[in-house]
């Protein structure tokens, strides 16, 4: 089984987000248009336009444990868009 640690948190109008213990920042706008666009397309394709150095680091640091299991970018990016909305519910964004 493929399991992501995930949590965060909103401080100084900023949306942090915990992410296997590293923190990654979005302003409370970036967050709302990253959750908006969920709706009508893939993180991957979001990502690779509005922040392409996030979804390398994404890439980079579940290569491997993706490998190991057999498992696809599209298996991370499926585990990676829940973890992102229920992070929208537990904000409150």
């Amino acid at each position: 089984m493929f399991y992501i640690k995930s949590s965060g948190y909103v401080r100084d109008g900023m949306v942090v987000w915990i992410l296997e213990g590293e923190e990654i920042d979005f302003t409370e706008g970036e967050f709302a248009d990253l959750v908006y666009n969920l709706k009508r397309r893939k993180l991957f394709a979001y990502l690779r336009e509005a922040r392409p150095a996030l979804l390398d680091a994404l890439q980079i640091r579940f290569r491997k444990p993706l490998e190991d299991l057999g498992l696809e970018d599209e298996d991370l990016e499926s585990r990676l868009e829940t973890a992102l909305v229920d992070l929208s519910y537990r904000v409150g964004r």
